[in-house]
């Protein structure tokens, strides 16, 4: 009697030890994933610039860079709340030096030990004129990894999350270096800016 009530449970106990498994490897935070979006600020579409995905807890981030679509893609991001930084204003700084360094170092982070960074992809640092045709001047508390608003619960395997940015310029839109003739014009620092290649506020 007992081999047949011993035999009758294993199926049942089997099966629960998978189901165990399962749910601790779905409820766990490993793997990494691969996250698709569009980037807009103020409902107009960014052209170019990185988006970064920050895992404080793992130390790593992930980037990637943004297209003439206002499309993105960032691989290999780490399960578990990210911190999303957008970066728009290095645009200015290589249309500036007419393509010269890009946005390879990470996104600030005061008071914090940056975590590690991989782009595998690599940064393809445009000209100094696409540089110019595809800034988009945004608040500054988005290229920040200790300011930014943005986070986003990474899964496991392919998800889209897009990133809708909004709020009034905080800057002028023009660095010093880059002058009157440079995107965005002049204007304040302060209150809204006076940036022309910016979005209109709303």
């Amino acid at each position: 009697m007992r081999s047949l009530l011993s035999k009758a449970l294993r199926p049942s106990v089997g099966l629960l030890v998978l189901v165990t498994l399962s749910a601790a490897v779905g409820c766990g935070g490993g793997g990494t994933g691969k996250i698709t979006g569009k980037v807009t600020y103020n409902g107009n579409p960014l052209k170019g610039g990185e988006v970064w995905y920050i895992n404080e807890a793992k130390q790593q981030t992930q980037s990637g860079q943004i297209g003439e679509d206002c499309s993105y893609t960032v691989d290999r991001v780490p399960a578990g709340e990210c911190k999303v930084v957008v970066k728009t204003k290095q645009l200015l700084q290589q249309a500036s030096a007419g393509g010269g360094s890009g946005g390879k170092g990470p996104p600030p982070g005061k008071g914090k030990e940056a975590p590690k960074i991989s782009n595998e992809a690599g940064y393809e640092k445009p000209s100094g004129e696409d540089a110019k045709r595809k800034f988009v001047a945004i608040p500054t508390r988005y290229e920040d990894a200790a300011t930014t608003p943005l986070t986003y619960t990474v899964r496991r395997g392919s998800q889209e999350n897009d990133l809708k940015l909004e709020g009034n310029l905080d800057w002028s839109g023009t660095p010093s270096g880059l002058g009157g003739g440079g995107p965005g014009g002049g204007g304040s620092s302060k209150g809204g800016g006076g940036s022309g290649s910016g979005p209109p506020k709303k």
